[in-house]
């Protein structure tokens, strides 16, 4: 899975994009760019662990506190927020809805494979911004979406009972700027 670990310096705030793949119990291997290093003995009771690169070992410790986590690593201290994959769609779907304006069609798509359980507006239906307008299921939880701006549903192209794909085009929505 991709993250990017975000570090704040001096009031600027720093992203550096790695993926992580686990390659087996307690393994795991660190890829950033060309660079890569396998994390190999976890130790979860401390926090420790063990990273090994092409040129050297050495000890990392990690804490969590909330969002952040505490990194001791070559006797500095650092600390990261890290952001997953699922997570930075989240935030720029949010940022996408909040910067949608006023104007324009938006078409709104499924953001995971899964099955429609419910489409809860009508084409013509005027919606506002978080009206809730259908519920897909993945993974046995119900996902509630919602409208990304103000509109009148234009189009619907699922009805309850049919699986769709991640991605998938659901319905359209036409700026209202009344």
């Amino acid at each position: 899975m991709r993250y990017t670990l975000e570090r704040i310096v001096g009031g600027e705030a720093l992203s550096v994009e790695v993926e992580i793949l686990r390659l087996g119990p307690g393994r795991f291997s660190v890829r950033h760019g060309a660079s890569e290093a396998e994390i190999l003995d976890v130790e979860a009771q401390t926090e420790l662990m063990h990273l090994h690169g092409a040129d050297r070992s050495v000890a990392v410790r990690i804490g969590a506190r909330g969002e952040e986590r505490h990194v001791h690593l070559a006797g500095r201290d650092l600390v990261f927020r890290v952001v997953d994959e699922r997570r930075r769609r989240q935030q720029a779907r949010a940022a996408g809805a909040a910067g949608a304006g006023t104007s324009g069609r938006k078409v709104v798509r499924s953001p995971m494979p899964g099955k429609v359980v419910k489409v809860s507006v009508e084409v013509g239906q005027r919606v506002e911004p978080g009206q809730a307008l259908l519920i897909i299921e993945a993974m046995k939880m119900e996902n509630e979406l919602k409208s990304p701006m103000r509109g009148i549903v234009t189009e619907i192209k699922v009805r309850a009972g049919e699986t769709v794909e991640g991605g998938a085009e659901l319905l359209s929505i036409e700026a209202d700027a009344t």
